[in-house]
């Protein structure tokens, strides 16, 4: 199953969102996500409202950046499961348990 996770954009900013997987080595790495941007609720001069909308597979692990004002920025860890989207607080526990994957 999929969940959309919705990030705004603020000032010239852009969140991210990077799948968190192990490559053939077994070494940890991120592949961004790509995103859509939904300008529905963005002012006038497109410094806020505008949201990037990016697509999570259940089960997997993501590193999000966002921006929490002009210039302040939070980084966490999440994970979809049956469509919704949860914070993992123990991060580390979840790279532990992520087998090799070939992609």
């Amino acid at each position: 199953m999929k969940a959309t996770l919705g990030l705004e954009q603020i000032g010239r900013g852009s969140p991210e969102v990077a799948e968190v997987y192990r490559d053939a080595a077994g070494i940890l790495r991120h592949r961004k996500l790509p995103s859509r941007r939904d300008y529905a609720h963005a002012n006038k001069r497109g410094t806020r409202g505008i949201y990037r909308w990016f697509v999570v597979e259940d089960g997997k692990l993501y590193c999000v950046r966002a921006q929490t004002g002009w210039t302040a920025w939070d980084t966490y860890y999440v994970t979809a499961r049956e469509g919704a989207i949860e914070r993992v607080e123990d991060w580390q526990e979840w790279v532990r348990n992520i087998s090799a994957s070939t992609s």
